[in-house]
């Protein structure tokens, strides 16, 4: 890469640690691997700026111009300790449901320059149209049980209107997240429920489940927040930032299943279901 130019300073990937020795740095990778660097004593000095972040590479390679600059900064770039210009990630974001999650959800979003809007439920969201009166660039559901009625709702308004919406939902001790719903590109929550129904043994049962839940039942404990719920929240910002960022979004196509009391977290692959093969729906 072509450094005179590059007269911003670096910033490492979250994670990598610059560890000082004797003959240069040991570098700790975001990926938990090792680089040892070493350098020579008359060209330290300016390398060590570089890595403090006290100058940029285009000065640092025009103070010292046979210090090996370049070489350096290759091998951190290839290696994958170094990234871009600090991104952004512009945009609005509605979430509807209240509790932690939420909560947690707002203040990673709202750090990351994201205004955020919350809204109370999703009451008459297929009738009167979005949450507010304009269109949002994504939504966020988020509930302790499952909102099955709802949650069909919404799906159908952002396929509609084009909005690409995620959740999250607890369901016995554990949480669920995803996937992650972009119109007519990833899953939708139709596709993932049709497929749940289809892999239950027990279909009716899951439904008759459902169905009391959208008439006002509730599971006991269910007003406190579950220990899921931390977790939850990293993963629905990951991957909202991500695609407010224009990157790949790593739950566009997965259901993850979160048991924070056994430790365990599970990645269910979901794929759309061919529309044209139904007969009938429940």
């Amino acid at each position: 890469m072509d450094w005179t130019a590059y007269d911003t300073s670096l910033r490492y990937r979250e994670g990598t640690a610059v560890v000082p020795t004797s003959a240069g740095w040991l570098v700790h990778l975001p990926d938990e691997q090792f680089l040892r660097i070493e350098a020579e004593e008359a060209s330290r000095s300016v390398v060590d700026d570089l890595l403090g972040g006290r100058t940029n590479p285009a000065a640092a390679m025009a103070a010292a111009p046979g210090a090996g600059t370049a070489d350096l900064l290759d091998v951190l770039l290839a290696e994958g300790a170094l990234a871009g210009p600090e991104p952004t990630a512009p945009g609005w974001v509605v979430i509807v449901g209240g509790g932690l999650t939420s909560e947690l959800v707002d203040g990673l979003l709202s750090r990351s320059g994201v205004r955020v809007e919350l809204a109370a439920d999703l009451d008459g969201l297929d009738q009167a149209g979005p949450p507010t009166k304009a269109t949002p660039d994504a939504v966020v559901a988020v509930a302790r049980w499952l909102p099955d009625r709802r949650w069909r709702a919404l799906d159908g308004w952002a396929a509609k209107v084009g909005v690409p919406w995620h959740r999250a939902h607890g369901e016995g001790r554990s949480w669920y997240v995803g996937p992650f719903t972009v119109p007519g590109e990833s899953p939708s929550y139709e596709d993932l429920r049709l497929r749940r129904l289809a892999a239950c043994p027990w279909p009716a049962d899951l439904l008759e489940l459902w169905a009391w839940l959208d008439g006002g039942g509730t599971a006991a404990g269910c007003e406190q927040p579950g220990p899921g719920e931390a977790v939850a929240a990293a993963l629905l910002a990951a991957d909202v930032l991500a695609h407010l960022r224009g990157e790949p979004v790593p739950g566009s196509h997965v259901q993850v299943g979160v048991d924070a009391v056994t430790g365990i977290v599970r990645r269910h692959p979901v794929l759309p279901v061919p529309r044209d093969l139904l007969v009938d729906q429940p």
